[in-house]
């Protein structure tokens, strides 16, 4: 653990960075694979379909806001890095604007980075994108482990209907063997000269 507050603060905001970035590209991976999920084994009603929407929608929302919160990330530990190495400003009139501003923009993108993690918070869409998503992924499980179970009855309705046939092709074969031995002694009996 470093002991300076200023490279612990810019490891902590390097590891938000990160964990923003990975939950980013989750979002978009999600956000991916979500159509083909819902196309293959999604409901069809037009509120499961609207609520689809809003998801992709909230995800959608939420994969931009963490791209613009990690590129936030950056630019403020780049704008941090600059005024650290400038620990001895020149008296020069214009390098000391040039720090006042850029002090100025570390606070703006630090408020606007305030304003989106509240609103991302405070966001009822949120809140309500993560319960339909997880419903969402129930119900496929169910009518996966459903199609299972019909799948399975539908074997063993046809595993036993092959029985049935075998057995019937097996009777009509032998039937008609012994209808043939039959024939062949009557006729063997018929030729035989009688006494």
């Amino acid at each position: 653990m470093p002991d300076n507050p200023a490279t612990h603060s810019r490891l902590k905001e390097a590891v938000w960075a990160e964990r923003l970035t990975l939950a980013a590209g989750i979002a978009s991976i999600v956000l991916l694979i979500s159509p083909l999920f819902r196309g293959l084994f999604g409901p069809t009603s037009s509120e499961a379909k609207s609520r689809a929407k809003l998801t992709a929608d909230v995800l959608s929302g939420l994969t931009n806001f963490l791209a613009d919160h990690a590129k936030l990330i950056g630019d403020v530990n780049r704008i941090r890095i600059t005024l650290a190495s400038a620990t001895n400003p020149a008296p020069d009139f214009k390098l000391l604007l040039a720090i006042t501003d850029t002090a100025s923009q570390v606070s703006n993108v630090s408020g606007r980075v305030k304003s989106l993690e509240d609103a991302i918070v405070a966001s009822p869409d949120k809140a309500l994108a993560i319960p339909m998503i997880r419903k969402d992924v129930d119900f496929l499980q169910k009518s996966q482990v459903d199609d299972r179970v019909a799948l399975k009855a539908e074997l063993e309705r046809l595993y036993d209907f092959n029985k049935w046939f075998f057995g019937l092709i097996a009777t009509m074969a032998l039937t008609i063997l012994g209808l043939a031995l039959s024939n062949a002694f009557k006729k063997s009996k018929d030729a035989e000269p009688e006494a």
